[in-house]
């Protein structure tokens, strides 16, 4: 992230307290450096308490994040109910270096579990004086009661002998010790590797474990990291080992230590500065969901800061702009009253406000070498027209046993055709079908793959193409994404329907389809997308023929 030398990777609550992270050494009441004797949640809790587990790693990608935090949530709340162990709740919380399960007001232990057992049948228990027999005898031995605590009851088998037993409920501290450590190793992710004992796999190698119940350790050990108070302050603001106090302590000391462990309060923090930033420059901040969580996950203390960029970098097209401060930066971009894109982003940094101005002079100074590529990337595609690019697609393959995306951009045309029924000019269907690809060996679509589309039809405005043929450029490749907005013309529509068929059609024909488990080239995605502009544009087509076209 900005300013930081390493940058980290990788329920909600509002905790109270200052913006500005005091100085460690001046938090009152501070354990740190002092040693505290280890004692162990092995006996029986003399009242409610909470409990605590923090699993400390290696920087987590924040992509992995959200749904670990989920499923460590989840799998907590099933374990404990089918433990019979009672809480009020179950939060989890995390950061890049750390998944927190807090467990508030623990019951001291198990409920009792009371069962009925069935034994042998009546008449082998008993003889014919109701004396118990040695199958009586040793069943109620078995089952821990006196044999004059066994009963009959009649089954659809016949009478048999029954044992109420009661299992008495073990202290919370040690049902916690077998509950964690299951826990840790059920998580699993996106990507996982092996560290340390060679059938173990997680995310990331574990560094330090946090296991409390009150006051005590949980004691366990997994795969050679023992469990323990002490946890891992933030990078720079409070390096190296500390320790906690308490359970109920946790959040607050990892707090003092410059770790704010709710994602839900660094997530408002980060919004709120960016808001307050922008507006203090006469602007708003654009802030967009998935990186506001990708920047919440990325960070343990957030500290937002203003930069800015040369202002005749607004001449290049937005996208160029937006997507190397966005995507590539992480930052969020700037607008003022009209809507219009301001020479100004905002970037968050991992860690407090000491020597802002020179993590802000840095950042800029990375921007404005992205923006350098970009111009140069733009001014290289503006000297040579698109139709002049289609004849590149021929050394651009679409597949090894479907052609190139010059073959490709030929079945989308023909298709399209199929599909419009003359409702277009087909001089203009033709010419939207052979530009539909041809930014995709333009500089800048190389350098930055998201824009295709977004490109081609910034270039075929700029170059004096039709503004049907335009839009349609960037309306082919809609849906791009689950919920994403659909073509808003009829050109478009169809070049977006034929471009899918085509896809579809040629990976079936190669034997390339999707399993219940497989789907490497998102042919589902693709389907999906084809029946919903269908589902919005209503062409009338037969899909037997429009598979025969393609």
């Amino acid at each position: 992230m900005p300013g930081e030398r390493s940058a980290p990777r990788g329920a909600l609550s509002t905790w109270p307290g200052s913006d500005r992270l005091p100085a460690v050494s001046r938090v009152p009441g501070s354990t740190m450096g002092r040693r505290r004797r280890r004692k162990m949640a092995t006996g029986e809790a003399k009242a409610v308490t909470d409990a605590v587990l923090e699993i400390g790693m290696e920087e987590l990608p924040a992509r992995f994040m959200r749904q670990a935090l989920a499923d460590a949530r989840e799998y907590m709340q099933k374990a404990l109910a089918s433990a019979r162990l009672e809480v009020s709740e179950v939060q989890s919380y995390g950061t890049p270096r750390r998944i927190i399960v807090q467990l508030c007001q623990v019951a001291p232990r198990q409920h009792d579990l009371v069962r009925e057992v069935r034994g042998p049948a009546a008449r082998a228990a008993f003889d014919s004086e109701g004396k118990p027999t040695r199958a009586a005898l040793g069943f109620a031995k078995s089952a821990g009661v006196a044999v004059d605590q066994l009963s009959r009851k009649p089954t659809p088998q016949g009478e048999y002998v029954f044992a109420t037993v009661v299992e008495v409920g073990r202290p919370a501290g040690s049902v916690l010790a077998e509950l964690f450590p299951q826990m840790i190793a059920a998580l699993t992710f996106p990507k996982s590797m092996r560290w340390g004992s060679r059938d173990f796999r997680f995310a990331r190698p574990i560094r330090w474990i946090t296991a409390m119940l009150g006051e005590e350790v949980i004691d366990f050990d997994t795969h050679a990291v023992s469990s323990g108070r002490t946890t891992w302050g933030h990078r720079t603001l409070a390096p190296g080992a500390h320790e906690i106090g308490s359970a109920e302590d946790c959040l607050h000391r990892l707090r003092e230590l410059g770790v704010m462990a709710d994602p839900g309060e660094r997530a408002r923090r980060i919004r709120e500065q960016a808001e307050s930033l922008a507006a203090a420059i006469g602007g708003r901040a654009v802030i967009d969901p998935e990186l506001l969580e990708e920047i919440t996950f990325l960070v343990e203390w957030p500290t937002a800061f203003a930069g800015s960029f040369a202002p005749d970098c607004l001449d290049m097209p937005e996208a160029c702009v937006i997507t190397p401060m966005q995507d590539h930066q992480r930052y969020f971009p700037v607008r003022d009253a009209d809507g219009n894109l301001m020479p100004v982003f905002i970037g968050v940094r991992n860690g407090g406000d000491h020597a802002i101005d020179v993590v802000r002079a840095g950042n800029e100074k990375v921007l404005a070498a992205r923006l350098a590529d970009a111009r140069f990337f733009f001014e290289e595609d503006m000297r040579r027209p698109l139709v002049e690019r289609v004849d590149d697609l021929r050394g651009v393959v679409f597949q090894e046993r479907l052609g190139t995306m010059y073959d490709k951009a030929a079945r989308i045309g023909r298709l399209a055709l199929e599909l419009l029924h003359g409702a277009e000019d087909p001089a203009l269907v033709e010419t939207a079908a052979m530009l539909a690809k041809a930014d995709l060996v333009t500089a800048v679509v190389r350098e930055f793959t998201e824009l295709q589309g977004v490109m081609g039809r910034e270039y075929a405005l700029r170059q004096g193409q039709d503004t049907a043929v335009a839009e349609a450029i960037f309306e082919h490749y809609l849906p791009r994404f689950a919920g994403d907005v659909l073509p808003a013309s009829r050109l478009g529509a169809a070049l977006s329907i034929a471009d899918k068929i085509d896809t579809l059609t040629g990976y079936f024909s190669i034997g390339l389809i999707p399993s219940g488990s497989a789907d490497p080239y998102a042919l589902r995605r693709q389907a999906a997308g084809a029946a919903s502009v269908h589902g919005q544009w209503r062409f009338v087509m037969e899909l037997d023929s429009l598979v025969a076209c393609a």
